[in-house]
């Protein structure tokens, strides 16, 4: 079988020359403004210099070539991490060299420099070039066919999403299935058999197959088929409503094993950087704390009889307890363990009142932060009650303990925060929690701060 040439390359190469060009013309537009600040050996030699610049972005060129040739579906988080983790790479190689061949002369303000603005740069250029790729296959260049193999739920999922997303790239050219149904947006192609001659007699770039244990044969001599004619095979599992949508799939020994949900905080580059940003994020606040957290602590104490501080068990991580720490919004009472604050809650101090409203009666908790027991972003914890009444009849409510809990979260952000009155709206908060958990990044972490934030200053109508 013949197989088109794609632009697939063509377009690959396009995104790696803008790559060279930018890191290229901003060391010569670098080296231009800052030739009355530089050494004269550095102004000698940067032609050297300029060669070891290249020649250390070949291995982050490596690690990112099929970036835009492979991957057809990219988050903007993906691509500002990507550029992130580029430019950081090629920092240090080109400084590890630097340093290796003694050329101990050129400024590290330059060189820092030199790595911010590429960072940016280059992130603004890979976003551009995305687009640009989107707004092209819209137009119907640099597509792929695709065929179906099977008829469920999850084919008309996946013919919906690449209906409705056209800038993927994705051509449907049909579905083949024993049982014929009439579906307005598919073409019915033939019998499952009938699909091997179709791929003979058809450019097929992709086949996605839906079919149960009884087609096993008919599902090896597809792939097959498809491995000694470069099309790319994809098994859909018959699983729907058991497993969320990250799966990730494993081998122990040489058993494959199809594990239900990947979580990025798995990672421990991942943990690592959450951590730090933890640590960093709480001492910046903490450093300037006596500016809030001193007037806070005698209006607290001027409000009502009691402590300043209200010291709370709450459920942490992986169901461990841990004592919860905030300013003390209400007056004294028993019921602090066991009953939700309510809008006109008559427990509540005026200053406490303020308090909740301005979110400052969370405070305290960078310090539950920088001991370990909470992130700046996770879930809320809860109160040890609400943990063993909703537990019991809140479906995965307790998958949420895996992560650390956080000061916000996004639910909360999402408008799922105070009291829960009825079950929905904690199932709400448990299904953004999972979300959180599953979808984790750096950026997605700093997005829900900001909106914290905004939050705060438009005051959150839920937050009493």
């Amino acid at each position: 079988m013949k197989k088109r040439i794609g632009y697939g390359y063509l377009i690959n190469t396009i995104a790696i020359v803008g790559e060279f060009l930018i890191i290229n013309i901003l060391f010569l537009i670098m080296m231009y403004f800052f030739q009355n600040y530089l050494d004269e050996k550095i102004l000698l030699h940067k032609r050297v210099i300029w060669m070891i610049l290249n020649f250390s972005y070949l291995p982050t060129l490596f690690l990112n070539y099929q970036k835009f040739h492979e991957v057809r579906i990219f988050k903007p988080g993906q691509i500002l991490g990507g550029a992130f983790f580029v430019s950081i790479l090629h920092l240090l190689l080109f400084s590890s060299i630097l340093t290796f061949l003694k050329v101990n002369d050129l400024s590290r303000l330059f060189i820092l420099l030199q790595c911010g603005i590429y960072y940016i740069l280059l992130a603004t250029w890979w976003s551009s070039f995305h687009f640009a790729l989107k707004r092209y296959r819209k137009q119907g260049y640099n597509f792929r066919n695709v065929i179906l193999i099977g008829y469920n739920q999850n084919i008309e999922f996946l013919n919906s999403e690449i209906s409705s997303h056209v800038s993927f790239g994705y051509r449907v050219c049909g579905y083949f299935s024993d049982t014929h149904k009439n579906v307005p947006t598919m073409k019915y192609l033939g019998k499952i058999e009938d699909a091997k001659d179709y791929v003979y007699n058809n450019h097929i770039d992709e086949i996605y197959c839906s079919l149960s244990g009884n087609y096993d044969s008919f599902i090896a001599e597809m792939l097959n088929l498809c491995d000694n004619n470069m099309i790319r095979f994809n098994f859909i599992p018959l699983i729907n409503n058991i497993f969320t949508r990250n799966m990730k799939l494993e081998l122990l020994g040489n058993t494959p094993i199809l594990v239900p949900r990947e979580e990025p905080l798995n990672d421990m580059f991942a943990q690592v950087i959450k951590r730090g940003f933890d640590i960093v994020f709480s001492l910046l606040v903490l450093f300037f704390s006596p500016f809030w957290l001193l007037p806070c602590a005698f209006a607290v104490k001027l409000s009502s009889r009691g402590p300043v501080f209200f010291k709370q068990l709450r459920t942490g991580k992986e169901g461990k307890e841990f004592w919860c720490y905030k300013f003390r919004s209400m007056k004294v009472n028993s019921q602090s363990d066991s009953v939700q604050a309510t809008r006109n809650d008559p427990r509540k101090t005026k200053v406490g009142n303020f308090l909740r409203k301005t979110n400052l009666d969370e405070l305290p908790q960078f310090i539950n932060i920088l001991k370990g027991d909470m992130s700046v972003v996770g879930p809320r914890p809860h109160m040890l009650k609400h943990t063993e009444m909703y537990s019991s009849h809140i479906e995965k409510y307790m998958l949420r303990h895996l992560v650390k809990p956080g000061l916000t979260g996004w639910a909360q952000v999402n408008g799922y925060r105070g009291e829960t009155k009825e079950d929905w709206q904690m199932m709400k908060r448990v299904e953004y929690d999972i979300w959180y958990m599953e979808n984790w990044s750096f950026w997605l972490d700093l997005k829900i701060i900001y909106k914290t934030g905004y939050n705060m200053l438009k005051s959150d109508k839920n937050a009493f």
